[in-house]
């Protein structure tokens, strides 16, 4: 899981424009971003996470990168937020689902197919929080202005040919739903041709998370 937390966000910031010499960096202080903006239900760190230290020195690094207003590099430091634990999430799942795949031959035991199973089966990103924007009835209740709501996206799945429900829909989906399969597909492409594979029978803890479905680690061999 290290290396699926890490590698998404590498190759984002390096498609940012951001220099060699600083992805390790961007990649740490991303973690410490995600750590304390999003902190997991287990057992807290032994030294608190200064979130906006950590995103002030982010800023820093990313600022120069490109001629970008304040805004820019906002959404720059969030695009690589929002991936970090999420993609890493989708990649653990579509590993894990290698052997829910296997009677399907080679043709379709391929880290697309184990993508787009997860995406629809094993949602990484369960749930998020919408404010209602105005009083709305809603299955019966009538939820006030202001109120805050949680949407179960992993309960919302309607299967092909609609796109999973994971990712959202209208003007507030996920507007990097692409580049979240291509990460992941790039990922799970390499350990293929290299010649891992998940470790059959091994038993998955997930994470306590929130709203994340994060296998805490995935056991891989060497064929």
């Amino acid at each position: 899981m290290p290396l699926a937390r890490t590698v998404p966000v590498l190759v984002l910031a390096a498609s940012l424009g951001v220099p060699a010499a600083d992805l390790s960096r961007v990649a740490a202080l991303t973690g410490r971003l995600c750590d304390a903006l999003a902190p997991w239900l287990g057992v807290p760190p032994v030294e608190p996470i200064d979130g906006d230290q950590a995103a002030g020195q982010l800023t820093a690094l990313l600022a120069p990168v490109g001629p970008w207003d304040d805004e820019q590099v906002a959404a720059a430091v969030g695009l690589l937020f929002q991936a970090r634990d999420a993609t890493a999430a989708l990649i653990g799942a579509a590993l894990l689902a290698d052997h829910v795949l296997a009677d399907r031959g080679p043709a379709g035991r391929n880290p697309v197919a184990g993508i787009d199973w997860t995406l629809r089966n094993d949602a990484p990103v369960q749930c998020t929080r919408r404010i209602a924007a105005d009083e709305v009835p809603l299955g019966g209740v009538v939820v006030p202005r202001g109120a805050p709501v949680w949407v179960v996206l992993a309960a919302a799945e309607q299967g092909p040919p609609f796109r999973p429900a994971t990712f959202g829909a209208g003007p507030h989906s996920c507007p990097g739903a692409e580049q979240a399969v291509a990460l992941a597909s790039g990922v799970l492409s390499a350990l293929s041709r290299n010649g891992w594979r998940v470790v059959a029978g091994q038993h998955v803890r997930h994470e306590p998370r929130p709203n994340i479905r994060m296998p805490a680690a995935v056991l891989v061999g060497q064929s």
